[in-house]
């Protein structure tokens, strides 16, 4: 069937370089990925002054590595050297002229299959945590790049408590120690030992594909089997990549361990408030003030003259 959309238009010449033109200086992509693959390689993107194939192209901020840029039909995100070619880690199959107006659900890869990430997102606003790290408040793109120069700080208002939270907090992180401190940065080295990982996984994937390749061009295979003996060849290829098995196995300890540690820092936060609450509560009874020792001192009894 055939479907009207008033939306959309073919646009060229001037009209068109001005949209391109128009595109936003900073985007943030944002949102949760399956099983957090390719975590690394989100957040906040500025744009570079060279476009690619025509597009706007983007960097990411503290890492000039992570490009995102327009490909054949898709928008990619994946390593500055891959930069303009149609292959990447995060993919949108979707012809938008910049990358906040993908509609499009975007796509994730593992190294081998791609995995859908309905939950992700791209936008020309950003997306920060308050005071007290459980609400997140969107604030106008031309704030993002600010906010990446540490020109903006904490956005909402807190209350005492949680600002008691946030100081035992950087206390806390006083005290961190350097394999705590390298956390930051672990998703992205991550992503680049997957990337390494990859060229050994395709290069073994096209191997085991080719006789079944070959053998559906002389009409011995259907596409229906190609397509299974290609997801088979896949699965088998990064089976036998054992760097790569290594390096997944590693990877879903360490997540299982942060998020273990942060369910534990939220539990001592809640249970400390609460504690703070019940002291509180708790009121001497008659006149005296407790003394040092938790007692209540008596009143001294006037002298006899």
């Amino acid at each position: 069937a055939w479907f009207d959309a008033p939306e959309l238009r073919l646009i060229a010449g001037e009209a068109l370089a001005s949209a391109l033109a128009a595109a936003a200086d900073t985007v943030a992509l944002v949102g949760a990925t399956p099983q957090n693959r390719q975590r690394g390689m989100l957040g906040i993107f500025k744009r570079r002054p060279e476009a690619v194939n025509g597009w706007p192209s983007y960097a990411l901020l503290g890492d000039d590595g992570t490009r995102l840029w327009h490909a054949g039909r898709c928008w990619f995100v994946g390593a500055a050297a891959e930069c303009g070619q149609a292959k990447g880690w995060i993919s949108a199959d979707d012809g938008s002229l910049t990358p906040d107006q993908v509609s499009a659900t975007w796509q994730v890869f593992d190294g081998s299959a791609w995995f859908d990430a309905p939950e992700l997102r791209c936008s020309a606003t950003w997306e920060v945590f308050d005071g007290s790290g459980k609400r997140w408040v969107r604030v106008p793109g031309s704030l993002a790049a600010a906010a990446a120069d540490d020109e903006v700080t904490v956005v909402g208002e807190r209350t005492r408590e949680e600002k008691d939270r946030e100081g035992r907090k950087r206390a806390i992180d006083l005290e961190e120690t350097p394999c705590k401190r390298r956390k930051g940065d672990v998703d992205e080295r991550v992503a680049t030992a997957r990337s390494l990982c990859s060229a050994e996984t395709d290069a073994r994937y096209k191997q085991l594909i080719q006789p079944a390749v070959d053998d559906w061009m002389n009409d011995k295979l259907d596409g229906g089997e190609l397509d299974r003996r290609k997801e088979a060849a896949r699965e088998k290829a990064a089976a036998e990549n054992a760097p790569l098995q290594r390096l997944d196995a590693a990877y879903t300890a360490y997540t299982a361990a942060v998020k273990a540690r942060a369910a534990a820092e939220s539990a001592e936060d809640e249970a400390t408030t609460e504690l703070e609450a019940a002291i509180s509560a708790v009121k001497p009874s008659g006149s005296g003030e407790p003394g040092s020792s938790g007692t209540v001192k008596a009143e001294a009894s006037p002298e006899i003259a």
